[in-house]
């Protein structure tokens, strides 16, 4: 039996993850419209686009709240803190069965949800 090339193998490599024939993901439209807004608004104002970059990356991605979360929402006491000037907002579920102790979960958000 012949020896495949190097060359070979990368070419009929099924996945089309490695090698020369590497199958490239069309870009999404809203990161092709980002890409040229940065490089013009780099161009005009290298500082706004920092400044346009930072703001950028601090946002969070907002997402509709799924039906299961709206639930558990639902289900809960609210509740806002003012601690050093900030407000922490908790949330607090009775046991589900009697004589259970507390538990304390504590939860970073994530995209503007905790």
């Amino acid at each position: 039996m012949p020896e495949k090339s190097a060359d070979l193998l990368l070419e009929n490599n099924d996945l089309g993850l490695i090698g020369r024939n590497r199958k490239k993901r069309p870009e999404p439209f809203m990161l092709k419209a980002l890409q040229k807004t940065f490089q013009l608004v780099g161009r005009i104002s290298p500082s706004l686009a920092g400044r346009l970059a930072y703001k950028l990356w601090l946002t969070p991605t907002r997402f509709k709240t799924p039906i299961s979360e709206q639930m558990a929402l639902n289900s809960a006491v609210i509740e806002s803190h003012r601690i050093n000037d900030k407000d922490i907002t908790t949330f607090t579920w009775q046991p589900t069965i009697a004589g259970d102790t507390p538990t304390v979960l504590l939860v970073h958000g994530w995209s503007g949800r905790g």
